[in-house]
């Protein structure tokens, strides 16, 4: 393991440091299908819903986001989405040309057929996937594919040769599809999106991935916060979102795929509503529990966003309904946790580094049907070490190459399903992570002198729950107390001598005595090792409260039941040399 420069080996949780991970430590693992982010034409409504169609036949499709590009650039929301966000890299369908940040890097598609894993059960057994075709002309129609998606009358050939699926089979071979016509309306869509009785197209397509954010449950309001803290306009929404979508807007449809994605489809919200359809009785049918999703303290108010309207108009709209609140795009837009299968490993580190098993033996089991394609279903392995996090940041994404750190997890590419060999994870240090966030923002890091003392005080400590200790006066000044030594002979003699040279050299008297009380000759000195005071633990015990027992949760440098010496004045060279 690397030294410490802050003078030890031992990691400490919670304290910056260069020490790389020792032994044993909680982990979580996430099994997932590539998640590319799809660029789409804001000027073409129908190769976006052509995207969708192929989302919804593609495994961890209704998880990927859409990107709405014009003249070859995206809104800068969703550059910085890009960023930090669990997104592996960008490639759609549409040969559409975009400029993407560092280190987000431009993919082919790796879709895998989602019928290929739907086989893994009997078709009996399966709920049916129920496809809801609409007139062209109806304008809930782009919203009902985007909530609830949609599929094609026959599976993507391209998508079934890369898994070689017969030419001529049909989705109602694997499992069984029913399309029923329907005239759009909010009663009706609010109604499909929690129907348990049939599975929607992309619930299809995300079939045996846990997916979707789940509300913050320690949400308390937001009322004014000494402390700004991001994403409150987020944590505040929650799934309860309502898009007002202008008639053919792309950057509309993809901000609610998006949304759709991050939460979940288990859920009324986030849904859709045509701008002309947004009322009063509208807000307030949403806003009824059991469609709005009540949580924490103060979440469950519904909120509208929308690209195409100003939020200057979505103010006006939200005034129909008491509960309701309009908020800006960029301040909620998110696509989520990438759909995945999670599962908790203890694994043992050293330098740094551990070895794991990549797939459990249900992960084998659902993907068994998998093996016999020609094409391997494209994996990623996301590692995150329970008490060592790290952030989401651009410079931390890494390479395939030398790893990539992206989203707050480590991303390692599983061997084949077929192989039981072990993977290695790397964990870079808590410094490491510092350094790169500083750099994404153009600047210089570097651990100061007064940081290294503090560090080496922690360190002391044993661990950061112990500085608590340090904000005890009781303690503060017996420690002090158990130290300082006044009126000795040493102590006499170093101002002696040091006056008499002084006068020796012309200096005024009064001058001098001035200077002595002002120098803190009269203050308690801190002892030489060995030559301080001697407590009995009862008086640990006074001044700490009669509950400290011998034994009891202590910090590592204080005594458990012994009598109380100078030993305990190893900190004076922190604290200085006099009590405040």
């Amino acid at each position: 393991m690397s030294e410490s420069s802050t003078g030890g080996s031992d990691a400490i949780s919670g304290m910056l440091s260069d020490d790389l991970l020792e032994g044993q430590h909680e982990m979580t693992t996430v099994l997932r299908p590539e998640r590319l982010a799809r660029p789409v034409d804001v000027g073409d409504s129908e190769a976006l819903l052509a995207e969708i169609a192929r989302l919804c036949q593609t495994w961890g499709g209704a998880g990927q986001p859409l990107l709405p590009v014009c003249d070859g650039k995206m809104p800068s929301p969703y550059q910085r989405m890009l960023e930090v966000e669990q997104i592996d890299g960008v490639g759609g369908l549409q040969d559409a040309a975009v400029e993407l940040p560092f280190r987000v890097e431009a993919r082919h598609l790796g879709d895998y057929p989602v019928l290929m894993v739907a086989a893994n059960e009997p078709r009996d057994q399966w709920r049916p996937i129920e496809i809801c075709d609409l007139d062209c002309a109806d304008p809930w129609a782009p919203i009902y594919a985007v909530v609830l998606g949609t599929l094609p009358e026959v599976p993507d050939r391209e998508l079934g040769e890369a898994a070689n699926l017969r030419e001529d089979l049909q989705f109602d071979d694997v499992v069984p599809v029913r399309r029923v016509q329907v005239t759009g309306s909010l009663d009706d869509l609010a109604a499909r999106a929690i129907n348990r009785e049939v599975i929607t197209p992309r619930q299809l397509a995300n079939m045996f991935l846990s997916s979707g954010l789940n509300p913050d449950a320690s949400f308390l309001g937001e009322g004014q916060k000494v402390i700004p803290q991001p994403r409150l306009t987020q944590r505040s929404a929650g799934p309860n979102l309502v898009v007002v979508v202008s008639k053919d807007s792309v950057e509309d449809m993809a901000l609610l795929w998006n949304l759709r994605a991050a939460h979940g489809d288990r859920r009324v919200l986030p849904i859709g509503l045509p701008v002309e359809e947004v009322t009063g009785e509208a807000l307030q049918f949403l806003q009824a529990p059991g469609r709005a999703t009540m949580f924490g303290l103060g979440g469950g108010r519904i909120h509208l966003v929308s690209y195409s309207v100003p939020v200057s108009r979505l103010r006006d709209l939200v005034a129909l309904s008491a509960g309701a609140r309009a908020v800006a795009y960029e301040d909620i837009l998110t696509c989520g946790p990438a759909p995945g299968r999670p599962r908790s490993h203890l694994g043992t580190w050293q330098e740094g580094r551990t070895r794991l098993v990549p797939f459990s033996d249900s992960d084998r089991e659902v993907l068994r049907h998998t093996a016999d394609s020609l094409r391997p279903v494209p994996l990623v392995l996301d590692v995150m070490v329970v008490d060592s996090r790290f952030p989401a940041d651009p410079t931390m994404r890494g390479t395939d190459f030398w790893g990539r750190f992206q989203a707050g997890a480590a991303q390692v590419s599983p061997l084949q399903l077929n192989r039981r060999e072990t993977v290695e994870v790397v964990w870079p240090s808590s410094w490491t992570c510092l350094a790169a966030v500083a750099q994404t923002r153009g600047l210089d890091v570097r651990q100061s002198q007064p940081g290294l003392a503090a560090a080496t005080l922690i360190r002391a400590l044993g661990d950061t729950n112990h500085i608590w200790w340090l904000s005890h006066h009781g303690l503060i000044a017996l420690i002090y107390e158990l130290a300082e030594r006044s009126g000795m002979a040493w102590w006499k003699k170093r101002w002696t001598d040091t006056l008499q040279q002084l006068r020796e050299a012309g200096s005024d008297p009064g001058t001098l005595e001035n200077a002595a009380t002002l120098l803190g000759r009269d203050d308690p000195g801190v002892a030489p090792p060995g030559e301080g005071r001697a407590y009995a633990f009862d008086r640990f015990r006074a001044v700490l409260g009669t509950e400290v027992v011998p034994g009891s949760r202590t910090p590592g440098f204080m005594p458990r039941g012994r009598g109380l010496d100078d030993s305990l004045c190893g900190f004076r060279g922190v604290f200085g040399s006099r009590v405040s």
